[in-house]
């Protein structure tokens, strides 16, 4: 939660620091915690992408990307190193570029983002490198 109490961000936890934030401490106040666990998925900033479809207004965070990337099914492209390379060098990785990378094989995961704008998981093929991307209208 932001300190205006919104929640902004998902966190993974394990089993210890769970329990800790669930324990009952004898102290007059909550303790405060900037941040445990690591982020999962962020949300979008509130004046980004507000006028078009996206399917969710979550983002993967760079900080998750690699535990996300091997488990998600949808929303998760692969990359070969050279469109890995032109993605990371120029931040961006609009839609109209990724028929053209599916269609020589450059990418691969395109069907599971079912044409539509947002964040997504970006990865080598072989998996040995993951970062959060916003496929965008650009």
């Amino acid at each position: 939660y932001n300190v205006k109490g919104r929640l902004t961000q998902l966190n993974l936890v394990n089993e210890a620091l769970l329990r800790f934030l669930q324990t009952h401490l004898n102290c007059k106040g909550s303790p405060l915690l900037v941040a445990v666990g690591i982020p999962l998925f962020k949300l979008l900033d509130e004046n980004f992408m507000t006028k078009l479809d996206v399917p969710s207004r979550w983002r993967p965070a760079l900080e998750g990307a690699g535990v996300l990337g091997p488990l998600m099914a949808k929303r998760v492209l692969r990359l070969d190193l050279d469109a890995m390379r032109t993605l990371l060098s120029t931040r961006l990785l609009p839609m109209a570029s990724l028929q053209e990378l599916s269609d020589r094989s450059a990418l691969a995961g395109l069907e599971g983002c079912g044409g539509l704008l947002g964040g997504c998981v970006v990865g080598l093929h072989d998996g040995s490198f993951w970062t959060p991307c916003i496929v965008t209208g650009l």
